[in-house]
């Protein structure tokens, strides 16, 4: 039996360098939706729980300093769908996102990917890169199953040498989660926000589902597969989980499991360098 004070930690270390109303931006001659936060199932069960803290989403500040360098907004083409989304740089060319953004049940991977760190009002100060590979997992591509909605983008640009990037982790205790504080970073484009500025979150979540955390907060479109993270004692900073699903009532995050965490490892060193990010 797994002692329950027992914490295993798993990171990697940053680098510092109703209906919704879906608002639309135009990019590179298309009009972009935020794509849709799929619904949570209706029998879901929550296996621990608490009172949240801390719900509001407010403009964390200047979008060109770290990290709000390594969020990025993300714009995807499938057929003739173009929708936004979000992501967060996790080294010099990878991208963790949520695992619907790469792979729709139904149509299948993403056609293309621009990927847009400390996007604002319209500006890209960093540029853009592109996806040239994606990753996700079969409980998501397969099966559709939320504790595996997480997808992995590799960019054809060392993106992270001029943005900075976040460190990410794997906790397989529930506790974990519940009891510290979280941050969260997206770029939510309805109900009220229009995708254009970076939002912040800090609380306390409050529930542990299976492989997946939850907040009684309203969900919002565009906001799919922003960064879940936690800053620790020195300052740094690790993903945990992304953005994945919701309602009115109810964001749910997917978490990163063990095995997730050394299936991006090893995906990482598949891949050499990339293009310059200057």
């Amino acid at each position: 039996m797994r002692n329950p004070t027992m914490l295993i930690l798993l990171v990697v270390v940053l680098s510092t360098v109703s209906q919704p109303v879906y608002n639309q931006t135009f990019r590179n001659g298309h009009w972009y939706s935020a794509m849709p936060m799929p619904e949570p199932p209706s029998s879901s069960i929550t296996t621990i729980s608490k009172i949240t803290s801390g719900c509001g989403l407010t403009d964390p500040g200047d979008s060109e300093i770290f990290p709000h360098t390594a969020v990025v907004k993300l714009f995807i083409r499938r057929g003739t769908e173009h929708a936004v989304a979000s992501g967060v740089l996790i080294g010099r060319r990878f991208v963790l996102t949520a695992g619907h953004v790469v792979f729709k049940p139904g149509y299948g991977w993403a056609d293309n990917i621009e990927v847009v760190p400390a996007y604002h009002d319209g500006k890209a100060p960093f540029g853009s890169a592109r996806a040239v590979s994606f990753l996700a997992w079969d409980g998501w591509t397969k099966q559709k199953d939320f504790d595996y909605d997480i997808g992995l983008i590799v960019l054809d640009k060392n993106m992270g040498d001029c943005t900075g990037w976040f460190g990410f982790g794997a906790q397989p205790d529930d506790n974990f989660f519940l009891t510290r504080e979280w941050r969260g970073l997206s770029y939510p484009a309805a109900n009220g926000w229009d995708g254009e500025y970076l939002q912040f979150w800090y609380g306390t979540l409050s529930e542990v589902n299976g492989n997946t955390v939850g907040l009684n907060c309203k969900a919002v479109g565009g906001s799919s597969g922003g960064a879940l993270y936690y800053k620790d004692h020195t300052g740094k900073r690790y993903v945990y989980g992304v953005y994945s699903h919701g309602n009115m009532d109810y964001t749910g995050f997917a978490r990163l499991t063990t095995k997730m965490f050394y299936d991006i490892k090893n995906e990482m060193n598949k891949w050499g360098a990339g293009s310059s990010c200057r």
